[in-house]
């Protein structure tokens, strides 16, 4: 009787055990299956590379070169631009949804080209394609940016920069009819090629999910150029330009 009250006691304290050790297991896998709802990783290096987009920059022929480009129409055709930047999240290691910090955008390359053939052609009948331009500039943002983890892996990213960016147009138009010329080279060197320093505001949105994603960007700048014309003297020129970005992105922790 007394071994028997000795195996039933075994028995229990074995039943026992392996309750509790399946319900570790079960509250381990929940756990995991949690983390999995809202990844704790929202990636926050990245490469965007996509369109520069200048918008309503076509050159009107009843104006003259220096008119056109003081109203921003510099003819702008195909755009490129590249992009390295870092969020840097102030709660990363919170398991919120909700993640908040500074978007630093390193550096950003944009790259367009300034048709002024049909303008040319227009004025003077001329189709050389040394009517074909180009344009050029160097940036950098930093702002602040909110991310959202809605479902899934999906990020959703949005953020507000104010950046500083030079710029070079390299224009060199020459109207034989009239002997008049338009050229963005005033002076020697780079320095009479390039803009004042311009600040400006940005503002984006990006989805992502994982490593992939797209990003669009919106803002206006006021570029300061320098120009030398036979009708128009020679100095600097303000340039407004608004800018539309498309882009692919690539995200890495």
């Amino acid at each position: 009787m007394k071994n028997r009250k000795i195996n039933l006691f075994y028995l229990a304290f074995l039943l026992l055990l392996s309750t509790a050790y399946s319900y570790g297991q079960d509250t381990t896998q929940v756990q995991i299956e949690y983390k999995q709802d809202f990844p704790t990783d929202f990636r926050g290096s990245y490469i965007r590379i996509g369109l520069n987009n200048i918008t309503d920059s076509e050159l009107i022929p009843s104006m003259t070169p220096y008119d056109n480009v003081r109203d921003g129409k510099i003819g702008a055709s195909k755009g490129y631009t590249f992009e390295w930047g870092r969020n840097y999240y102030f709660n990363n290691r919170s398991s919120s949804s909700i993640k908040f910090g500074l978007d630093w955008t390193i550096i950003n390359l944009s790259y367009t080209e300034l048709d002024w053939a049909d303008y040319a052609k227009s004025n003077t009948g001329q189709t050389e394609d040394t009517n074909i331009f180009h344009g050029a500039s160097l940036s950098s943002k930093l702002g602040p940016v909110i991310s959202y983890n809605p479902v899934e892996e999906f990020i959703v990213d949005l953020r507000a920069q104010v950046g500083i960016s030079y710029h070079a147009m390299l224009i060199d138009y020459y109207d034989e009819s009239t002997e008049d010329y338009f050229t963005s080279f005033s002076g020697d060197g780079l320095s009479g090629v390039m803009s004042d320093m311009c600040l400006y505001p940005s503002f984006g949105l990006s989805i992502r999910r994982k490593a992939i994603g797209l990003a669009v960007d919106y803002f206006n700048q006021k570029v300061n150029m320098p120009y030398e014309s036979e009708n128009d003297g020679e100095g600097m020129v303000e340039t407004p330009l608004s800018t539309l970005q498309f882009k692919l992105m690539f995200s890495f922790r």
